[in-house]
Parts: structure tokens; sequence; C-alpha cells
């Protein structure tokens, strides 16, 4: 079926059937354009700043322990002494289980390969520390300053260097996501402007081609068309429908053919009235004769009787 025969009741449903799709699939876009951003945002929020904040305390509890190690050597009394060991300890215990969170966020291989180096660097570190304590504890605090730093501070500068390398990548990592998430935004943002351009245009172009389509099949347009069947009722056979050119099947078309043929039908009716009016005068003039001639033949017979007698 053509879209010309439909009912207008269809066109308008076609139209906003088309619509409605459009409006949906701008929605269906936005909301898959939404849930890429909420990925990225997870990303960052579940990985990335945990991963930077992780490796900074790892950094922290070394620069703290270097600290520590210097008072430990350097303490007065045994109190002193055995506070700052636990403290060690306690940098320790802080180092590991920053290192402990990372391993659980670290989602490249680049970093899980340096993640694992720097807890075998500072394994070792560990080692030296208990070495130094050892050494502390035996009064030796000459080869202590030693250890302290030369051994300790090999495993600790690379240490350092290695998690500084590690919060670089994790800011990239950041960064990236960000840019990521940014282009996904103004990827949306073209997405949905060119979306809504589309409807816009798919909905003026529905609703040209429907106005037309109805224009087409009234005649005109439809205040014309009204006024023209108002005077056609009111008795008004005489009023001029003025039609498009070639226009054969609309609908004042389809008037201006009834009006021709119901003045057809009065004229023939006009024109009956007329001969009939014309036939009951001369039979009015045939019956006046026949009277004038019935009393003249009357008048003779009564004369004619009169003068028999």
């Amino acid at each position: 079926m053509k879209f010309s025969q439909l009912t207008v009741f269809s066109k308008l449903l076609l139209g906003f059937s088309v619509l409605i799709a459009m409006m949906l699939l701008l929605g269906v876009v936005s909301l898959l354009q939404l849930s890429v951003n909420n990925n990225r945002i997870d990303e960052l929020s579940s990985s990335s700043l945990p991963g930077v904040r992780y490796s900074l305390e790892m950094r922290g509890a070394l620069s703290e322990t270097r600290l520590q190690q210097i008072q430990y050597i350097d303490s007065k009394t045994p109190e002193e002494r055995e506070g700052h060991r636990k403290e060690l300890l306690q940098n320790a215990d802080a180092f590991l289980a920053a290192f402990k969170n990372y391993q659980t966020v670290a989602n490249s291989e680049d970093k899980k390969a340096l993640i694992k180096v720097i807890g075998e660097n500072f394994s070792g570190f560990n080692a030296v520390n208990a070495t130094l304590v050892d050494t502390v504890n035996r009064g030796d605090l000459a080869e202590a300053s030693k250890i302290s730093g030369a051994s300790s501070s090999k495993y600790r500068s690379q240490l350092m260097k290695d998690l500084a390398r590690l919060v670089d990548m994790e800011v990239a990592t950041a960064k990236d996501i960000v840019a990521s998430a940014d282009s996904t935004y103004r990827t949306s943002q073209y997405y949905v402007w060119g979306l809504l351009l589309l409807a816009l245009l798919t909905t003026a172009i529905i609703a040209t081609v429907i106005s037309r389509n109805i224009s087409r099949q009234l005649g005109g347009d439809p205040h014309y068309a009204q006024e023209i069947m108002t005077e056609i009722a009111s008795g008004n056979l005489t009023a001029q429908i003025q039609l498009r050119q070639g226009d054969n099947s609309s609908l004042l078309a389809s008037i201006n053919y009834m009006n021709q043929q119901l003045m057809s039908i009065v004229h023939t009716i006009m024109s009956g009235s007329e001969s009939i009016s014309l036939a009951s005068n001369e039979i009015a003039q045939g019956n006046s004769d026949l009277s004038q001639r019935t009393e003249e033949q009357a008048a003779s017979l009564i004369q004619a009787s009169a003068n028999m007698q």
C-alpha cells in the first residue's frame, strides 16, 4: 500500500512512531556512552587512584624507615632504642600492607612486574634492617652506621626509584583514563547532537510529507474546503471552486463534480417545470374553449327548441 493511500490516522501514527524510534535511539546511545564513562570512572576510582595512594604510602614508609634507622643508632637509652626498634617494625608492616594492597589493584603486566621487583628489593632491605638491629644490640654502632649508610642505602635508593616509576605509571594511567573519558564525553556530545538534528530533520520531513499529502487529498487548504462546503450547503450552487491544475481526485474535485451534477439536476427540474406549466396553460385554454362551445351549443339547442314550439 502506498503512503498516499493510508488514512490520516495511519499517517500520523507512522510519523509519531518514527519520532519515538528516533528518541529511543537517542536514549540508547546516551545510556551506552554514559555506561562507557561510568566504567572509566570506576577504573579510575578502583585502580589508578588507589594505586597512586599505595605507591605513595610505600614511599612514605620507606622514608620514615631511614629516619628511624638513624634515630635507632643514635638512641641514648635502652628504652629509647626499643621504641625506635618498634617503629622500624611498624614502618616495615606499613610498607608490606601498602605493598599487598597495591598487588590487588595492579592492572597491567608492567605494573605487576615492577611491584614484584619492589617486593624482592624490600625483602633484601628488611634483611639489612634485621642485621642492623643485631649489630646495634651487640653495641657495634660504627658497623651499624656503615650498614645503614651503605648496604641499606643501596636497597633504599633502588626502592625509591622503582616506587617513583610506579607512581609515574599510575599517574600516566589516570591521565589516559581521564583523556579517554573526555574523548567519550565529546563523542557522546556529537552523537547526541547528531541524533537530535536527525530527529528534528526527520520530524520536519514527515510533517511536510503528511501535510502535503493531506492537502493533496483535500485539494487545498482545509479552511477553504470548509468554506466551499458551507456555500454549497446553504444553496449557493454557483460558487466557483478553485482546483489545482490536473486535480480530479481530491475532495474539492469531488465536491466540484457534485456541485456540477446538482446544477444539472436543478436545470433539468426547472426545464421540466416550465414544460409542465406550459402544458397546464394549454389545457386550461382548451377547457375554456370547450366550455364556451358547449355554452354556445346549449344556447343553439334552446333557440331551436323555441322555434319548433
